[in-house]
C-alpha cells in the first residue's frame, strides 16, 4: 500500500474532501484510507492489478480489462477494497482473489 504501483486509484473530481494539501482531492471514504502501514489519506481503490489496459463503465459496474504475462487476459468488474491477485493469481480462478 506504500506504492500507487498495480493498484486503482478513486479521486475526487474537485477539492471537497477532508484535510490540507492534497488531501482533499482523495475520498473520505476510500478503503485504504489509515490501513497500515498507510497513515493518513489513501488514493488507493483495490489492488492486485498487473497491468489494466481498459475500463468500461455499465450497468453501475465499473470493469477493467488486464493483460496476462504470456495469456489469461482478465476482465475484472473492479469494486473497492478487493485484491485482484497478482502476482499470485493470474487469469481464471475461483472468483475474486479474496
Amino acid at each position: 500500500l506504500n506504492s500507487y504501483e498495480g493498484k486503482v486509484l478513486r479521486f475526487n473530481l474537485e477539492s471537497t474532501g477532508s484535510g490540507t494539501g492534497l488531501d482533499p482531492w482523495i475520498p473520505d471514504d476510500n478503503p485504504y484510507n489509515n490501513v497500515a502501514p498507510v497513515t493518513g489519506k489513501s488514493a488507493v481503490w483495490n489492488i492486485g492489478h498487473r497491468n489494466i489496459h481498459g475500463f468500461a463503465f455499465g450497468n453501475n459496474r465499473l470493469y477493467g480489462s488486464s493483460h496476462g504475462q504470456f495469456s489469461d487476459d482478465e476482465v475484472n468488474v473492479l469494486e473497492a477494497n478487493r485484491n485482484y491477485g497478482h502476482p499470485r493469481i493470474q487469469g481464471f480462478a475461483d472468483g475474486n482473489y479474496n
